[in-house]
Formats: C-alpha cells, sequence, structure tokens
C-alpha cells in the first residue's frame, strides 16, 4: 500500500506508509484527528466543574469531556490539564489494546505518532476494526493526545494561523507585508499551497533556499 498524508483546516497531518504487514501513522500537530481510549478500564468521570473559567482551553477541554469514550478519558479531562504521566499513561493503554488484538511491535507516543505491524492473517479489514476499536470514538475534534500537545506547545491558545504568518514573517521565508489572511488564502488551495512550499523545501527547485526549508518546516512544525 502507497503511504499517504492529508492535513486538516487545523494544520493536522497524518502520515500512513507501509504495506498490509506495516502501518504508520503520525501526527505532525493535533487539533482534528479523532483518537479515543483502549479499553475502559476504571476511571473518575465526575465533570468539569474545576475546569476554571480563566483556562486558555476551558471550551477544548469540556467538548473533548463531552465526547469523550470512556471513564478513563474523562478523569484525564476533568481538571482541565493533562500530565506528562497521564499523557503516557493513555499511550500505553492504546498500546496494550493493540497488543491484545492481535498487533505486533506496536509503539504509541504521548504526541499521536504511532507504528505496528499486522500479521497476514488479520488483513487490511481486520488491522482498521483493530484500531477503530482500540482508540474509541470521540464526538468531538477533541482528544487527548490533541489537547496535551496543544496545552504543552501553545499553552496560550493562541490562533495557529495567525502565529505560522508571524513565524514565516520573522524567519524571513515571506516578504514583511506577509498576513495571516494571505497564509488562509494560500493554504485554502491546496495545488497552490504545495507548489509554494516545493519551490523553497525541494532541493532541485531554482528558488531552493535552505535556511528558508528550515525555517518554513520550524514555523509549520511548532509556530509558538
Amino acid at each position: 500500500m502507497i503511504g499517504r498524508f492529508s492535513r486538516g483546516d487545523e494544520g493536522v497531518g497524518i502520515a500512513r506508509a507501509g504495506s498490509r504487514r506495516s502501518r504508520v501513522l503520525a501526527v505532525v500537530i493535533t487539533c482534528v484527528v479523532a483518537l479515543g481510549g483502549c479499553t475502559v478500564g476504571e476511571g473518575r468521570g465526575g465533570g468539569t466543574e474545576a475546569i476554571s473559567d480563566d483556562n486558555p482551553y476551558a471550551k477544548e477541554f469540556r467538548q473533548a469531556y463531552e465526547g469523550a469514550p470512556d471513564d478513563f478519558t474523562k478523569g484525564v479531562l476533568e481538571d482541565g490539564r493533562i500530565t506528562e504521566s497521564e499523557a503516557l499513561e493513555y499511550a500505553d493503554r492504546r498500546r496494550q489494546c493493540y497488543v491484545e488484538k492481535g498487533l505486533m511491535d506496536v509503539t504509541i507516543n504521548v504526541d499521536g505518532s504511532a507504528s505496528w505491524t499486522a500479521p497476514p492473517s488479520i488483513g487490511d479489514d481486520g488491522e482498521r476494526e483493530i484500531t477503530s476499536s482500540c482508540d474509541g470514538s470521540w464526538n468531538s475534534p477533541w482528544n487527548i493526545v490533541n489537547l496535551y500537545v496543544a496545552t504543552r506547545d501553545n499553552p496560550e491558545n493562541k490562533n495557529r494561523d495567525e502565529a505560522v504568518a508571524t513565524c514565516l514573517r520573522h524567519r524571513n521565508v515571506v516578504p514583511d507585508d506577509f498576513s495571516v489572511a494571505d497564509y488562509k488564502t494560500m493554504v485554502s488551495d491546496s495545488a497552490q499551497y504545495a507548489k509554494w512550499m516545493d519551490g523553497i523545501s525541494n532541493e532541485s527547485s531554482p528558488d531552493y533556499d535552505a535556511d528558508k526549508a528550515a525555517a518554513l518546516e520550524a514555523c509549520l512544525s511548532n509556530p509558538f
């Protein structure tokens, strides 16, 4: 199977590559990807009263809590913060679920990136059923992976598009008058956006610039 890459409206990237026996999932920056919990287990899940209105991510945590698939995830979300140990436990629960259902060489990281090997006996359909079952079903665009990475990298919950446009200007990738509106217009046209990025980062391009290519990667990865 040929690997594919897709980017969501909120700057989320998913990359999957490999054959039936191997799959890789990498979340570049999380906002929209739906990844839930594994096996349910015991959890608190007592409500969101502990989430302060002053929390920059109060709305997102409440949305995630309402859409959470089990008590464990509700318990993690209910105080409006996700610690590294909670993110690690969440990742380990998903890993255990994958292994219990027959996947091999499973690695799951706190940022949502993951890799595993599916035996031929499982097949593509079986593999999809396993990952869907273990990841859970969320009724919200926010989940533990998304919120953990977002609150870690962007604690003030700043607008990502504005941050990217500012970063690109400061790193001299774009002209000084490049605005967030210009960036949104560029991103809205996938062909234009791909051509622009390729012109900067492809070494065979006549406009290739190593410094700008490195700056572009940095700004798109974490502009905050």
